[in-house]
């Protein structure tokens, strides 16, 4: 499986195990902590979570996916 692959599920199972996320704080960035956590690249990182967003998008009403984006 390609990294970026892994870094997708990871975090769909992150999505999964919290139902009750709350959103962080405006301007702080979630890519430096996949990037270390991962051994990730920013790009690898970015792409991944674009990846991530379409595939929620796709798949949750709309009210629903603007909570997670």
């Amino acid at each position: 499986m390609r990294r970026s692959t892994h870094l997708l599920l990871a975090a769909l199972a992150c999505f999964s195990l919290h139902q009750h996320a709350v959103a962080a704080d405006p301007g702080r960035s979630i890519i430096p902590q996949l990037q270390e956590r991962f051994g990730f690249t920013e790009v690898q990182v970015r792409g991944a979570l674009g990846a991530l967003l379409v595939y929620v998008s796709e798949r949750l009403p709309k009210t629903q996916f603007d909570e997670v984006a």
